[in-house]
């Protein structure tokens, strides 16, 4: 069987490398993270105003101390999901107003 991959997915997969490089860099100076253990897409449904369906990249990152990461992520003077954002906004930019993807954070265990 022969797989066939589109130009899009290629292009999907380098900005997904380019991210994961991103959020490495970012991450990496925290003493709690371990790495990106993996990601997945999964379909994520916006229902407000209209109802439309976008990919959802869930990250995995292995950490040391859960609890931690959790604050680190959530808090104010944290700059780890606003930077990751704008990352993620500009290799996935809104068309017509509306999100092309999605992202999120799981952290697990090492």
């Amino acid at each position: 069987m022969k797989i066939i991959i589109t130009e899009e997915q290629v292009d999907t997969i380098k900005k997904i490398r380019v991210l994961e490089k991103y959020i490495d860099h970012i991450l990496s100076e925290y003493p709690w993270y371990e790495g990106i253990d993996s990601f997945k897409v999964e379909p994520f449904r916006f229902r407000t105003p209209m109802i439309y369906e976008v990919p959802l990249y869930r990250f995995f990152i292995k950490t040391n101390d859960h609890e931690q990461s959790f604050h680190d992520a959530d808090s104010d003077n944290s700059p780890i999901t606003d930077d990751i954002d704008d990352m993620f906004a500009s290799l996935f930019p809104k068309k017509d107003g509306k999100w092309t993807a999605v992202w999120v954070f799981n952290y697990v265990d090492p």
